[in-house]
């Protein structure tokens, strides 16, 4: 059986962690769907506002790395990303 996933991509650096994906700065106090509303806002300004629900992320090498913020993949389901292509993650 063969999946087919359709939708935009928005493409993203290198070396994106996780303190980018919902930056420390909307978090203390605030609930994980409004940091979503946030996300990848140092890269991209308005980028939550712009992606719509099954769209894709491709990025460059270390996706999700370097930190242990767990929100960062709630984030990506809130967002409803749909898969995120990078040639290497993060553990």
């Amino acid at each position: 059986m063969t999946t087919t996933i359709k939708g935009r991509a928005h493409l993203l650096g290198e070396d994106i962690n996780t303190d980018v994906h919902c930056s420390t700065k909307y978090l203390p106090g605030k609930d994980t769907a409004y940091a979503a509303q946030h996300a990848f806002e140092k890269l991209s300004p308005g980028f939550a506002q712009q992606f719509t629900k099954g769209d894709i992320i491709v990025a460059g090498r270390n996706f999700g790395h370097n930190s242990s913020r767990e929100q960062a993949v709630h984030v990506l389901r809130l967002l409803g990303v749909a898969a995120v292509i990078s040639p290497a993650f993060g553990r």
